[in-house]
């Protein structure tokens, strides 16, 4: 069995023993336990090889759906989408028990502030050059963020204030940058605002 999410954003809290997961561009998937199996040696030969077996391939977003859970990986992940985490909380990381292939993807986050990081991903082993690694990339309209990769095993996210906003006039882009200046100069106490937690768009 294969389990493919076309579009939308489906959330799963329970256990999947598939041949392979595909997450599809437009599509998330959040939460689950993922179970992928190799079955590459039991193909007939009579028929064209499959060799997305014993994957869960990202093409759209994957993340935990909380931020006391993980999303789990068991087998090997390929990536070129988002991959998220959740923070606010002791988990909402993925954990990858194989090899992690994440080359193009981009590492983002949901309920987390500017200036603080955390794991998004843990795997065995984990190649791929990331897409936001030197560029930051929007979260929300006033947060952006940037991933690392460390160790080869783990990868995790930066977040970092920025004004985002876009093609707005000149008198909300100054009121915006005002608040990003302020909420630079403050000192420990700006982790307490919980008005800049906002979730991934």
């Amino acid at each position: 069995m294969k389990m493919k999410v076309n579009a939308g954003t489906l959330t799963y809290e329970g256990t999947a023993n598939v041949v392979n997961v595909q997450v599809a561009k437009d599509a998330a998937l959040f939460g689950g336990t993922y179970t992928v199996n190799d079955m590459s040696d039991r193909q007939s030969a009579d028929f064209a090889a499959d060799t997305t077996t014993g994957q869960f391939i990202n093409h759209g977003t994957i993340g935990a759906s909380a931020a006391d859970r993980n999303m789990t990986i068991n087998g090997t992940l390929v990536s070129d989408g988002r991959l998220q985490a959740y923070g606010s909380g002791e988990n909402g990381r993925i954990i990858v028990k194989g090899a992690a292939k994440i080359d193009g993807s981009t590492v983002t986050a949901r309920e987390m502030m500017p200036g603080e990081s955390r794991t998004v991903l843990t795997a065995q082993s984990i190649s791929g050059t990331i897409a936001n690694t030197d560029t930051a990339v929007p979260v929300s309209s006033m947060i952006s963020a940037k991933g690392k990769i460390t160790d080869n095993n783990t990868l995790s996210v930066e977040m970092t204030a920025a004004n985002n906003l876009g093609s707005t006039d000149e008198t909300v882009n100054n009121a915006c940058n005002t608040v990003i200046n302020m909420y630079d100069s403050m000192g420990a106490e700006k982790f307490q605002q919980g008005e800049w937690r906002r979730p991934a768009r």
